[in-house]
This record gives C-alpha cells, sequence and structure tokens, in this order.
C-alpha cells in the first residue's frame, strides 16, 4: 500500500558524542571498526559519534591489549555507558587471557569489566550492571542487551509510540529487555511481550519486578509460534524486529488477526518496505523518521498502520 502523507523528521538533539554502545574488533594495529560490507578492521582512536566516555577509554584499551600481547587473543570487545558508568566485555578466543586488574584500576571503579569466552559471559571486576532512572522509572542496563543506542532520540521515539496507542491493551513483539513494554505499562495500557532471547526476557522481567508492574505480561518464545496463540482483536500490536524484519508466517498473522492499529519501528527502510507491502489488509497513516543514528547515513522508522477499510 503507498503512502502519499507528509513524513515527519524528528532530529537527535545532539548529532555528535551521543552513542552508548560501541563494538570495536581487534587486529595487530589494535581496536578498530569494520568496513562496510566487509572484515577489513579500520583502525580507531577516537569516534567522533561516541560518548565521550568511551573515547577516553579506547587509548587506554588499545595500550592494555599491546602491552599484553592479547592482540590475537581477542576477537572484539563491547563498551556501554550509562552516565559516568560503563561496562566493557571482552570476546575472547580462549577463557582467562589475562589478569584484568591492570585495565580496570586504570579505568576506575565506575566500569565493570566482563568476558566472553564461547557464548558465556564471566564477570571479572567492578561493577555488574548501569543503572538510571528515566520515565519515573528505576532501569538496569546490561553489556550486551540491546537497547536503542542513542538515548536523547530513544526518548522521543518511545513517547511518540505511547501517544499513538489509543487501544487499551497491547501486543509487543520483539520487545527486547522490555524498556518500552514497562513505559506502556506505566501508561496505564495492559501489555503482553514477546522476546526470544532468554537474557533479553530475564532482564525485561526483571525490570518489571524491580517496578512492581502488574498489567504486563512477558513470554518468552519466538513470535510466529507465540504471537498466533494471543487474542489480538481490537488491540494495538509494536513489530521492532531485526534488520531482516519479520517472518512471512507473522505477516500472515498480523493480516488476519483483527488488530485496531499496528506500530512498526525499523531501523532498516529495505525490510521495512517489504513487510509493508505484503501487509495487504493495513494502510500507512502517518510516518516519522527518527535520527536515531545522528551524522550517519541510517535512521529509525516509525510507521502507523491501521485497517484498510478504516
Amino acid at each position: 500500500m503507498g503512502y502519499d502523507g507528509q513524513i515527519e523528521i524528528v532530529a537527535s538533539p545532539q548529532e555528535y558524542n551521543y552513542r552508548n554502545k560501541v563494538r570495536l574488533f581487534v587486529n595487530d594495529e589494535g581496536l578498530g571498526y569494520k568496513e562496510r560490507e566487509s572484515n577489513k578492521i579500520c583502525p580507531v582512536t577516537h569516534c567522533e559519534i561516541a560518548n565521550n566516555l568511551i573515547n577516553n577509554a579506547i587509548l587506554y584499551i588499545n595500550e592494555f591489549i599491546k602491552n599484553n600481547n592479547l592482540q590475537n587473543s581477542i576477537d572484539s570487545i563491547v563498551i556501554r555507558c550509562e552516565g559516568q558508568n560503563a561496562l566493557i566485555n571482552f570476546f575472547v578466543k580462549r577463557k582467562d587471557i589475562c589478569n584484568y586488574q591492570g585495565i580496570y584500576l586504570v579505568l576506575g571503579e565506575n566500569w565493570g569489566i566482563y568476558e566472553t569466552y564461547k557464548n558465556k559471559m564471566y564477570h571479572k571486576l567492578g561493577i555488574n550492571k548501569l543503572e538510571t532512572d528515566d520515565f519515573n522509572l528505576k532501569l538496569e542496563y546490561g553489556v550486551n542487551t540491546f537497547h536503542q543506542v542513542n538515548p536523547y532520540v530513544e526518548r522521543m521515539l518511545y513517547k511518540k509510540v505511547i501517544e499513538s496507542v489509543t487501544t487499551k491493551s497491547v501486543v509487543n513483539c520483539y520487545s527486547g529487555a522490555g524498556l518500552l513494554s514497562v513505559f506502556l505499562a506505566k501508561a496505564g495500557k495492559n501489555v503482553e511481550a514477546i522476546e526470544l532471547g532468554e537474557d533479553e526476557h530475564s532482564e525485561a522481567e526483571r525490570l518489571k519486578d524491580k517496578n512492581n508492574i502488574k498489567n504486563l505480561k512477558n513470554y518468552q518464545g519466538d513470535c510466529q509460534i507465540v504471537l498466533p496463540k494471543l487474542d489480538c482483536k481490537d488491540k494495538t500490536i509494536i513489530v521492532d524486529p531485526p534488520r531482516n524484519g519479520i517472518s512471512k508466517e507473522v505477516i500472515s498473522f498480523l493480516n488476519e488477526c483483527g488488530a485496531r492499529k499496528i506500530i512498526y519501528i525499523s531501523c532498516n527502510s529495505a525490510s521495512l518496505v517489504r513487510d509493508i507491502a505484503i501487509l495487504r489488509n493495513y494502510k500507512i497513516v502517518k510516518v516519522y523518521l527518527f535520527d536515531m543514528f545522528a551524522r550517519t547515513g541510517e535512521y529509525e522508522c516509525l510507521c502507523l498502520l491501521s485497517p484498510i477499510n478504516d
């Protein structure tokens, strides 16, 4: 279904030093990003869009890797920060590669260090989670769990989603660590949330309990299996899938489920356009582009859809 309406663009309040999470890869030269559609690593000593807490740490981490001859022992690292606190996760090729005490002393007690070997993560030193207050909620973050990388735009995006939900009941698909689900529940909606990842589901349950949320049910499982078991008639369905979009099975269900509204959040316009074209029983009523990834060519898209006969 085509869309001839106006597209509203929502700018990022901060164009530089906003990104609160990065993944850097390791080679003989140290840390770097992979070039687009390539395994070639481009060395990085400073990233213009990364939070300054991350930038300040890159130099020390590079020195730590080189001084301990870890170039062939570490595949990559993930750094995530919140306020003045940060977590770092070393993805290693063999377990217990070294003593992390030196880098911990340099980074400071507001850091936490993890090591991941063969998909199992071990806490090594320092803090073990990130905490903040937002939307009048107590929030906790892990180092690997998915959250939007631009906290300034994230707040605006979720506020617009909440404003766009006019039904009492909501089904939140691909719900991640449960942040949007809790925001919706706090706004008085009855929420059912579906997430495949076990770690994300566990974090969503902790978030729910920490904020004493009663009107939220978190399901752990594949959307194409869990969603058809739910009654979605006259409800709002939110989908925020990975970059490859929604499966044909989920789209088939959405077309026939009788939802009052579908809200599609996407960071990949190609899969978004593909999926909406197959949602033949729904039409686009509003499109927003959020500058989630400021100073890059990427953006977050929010599409509001209603039944075609409305």
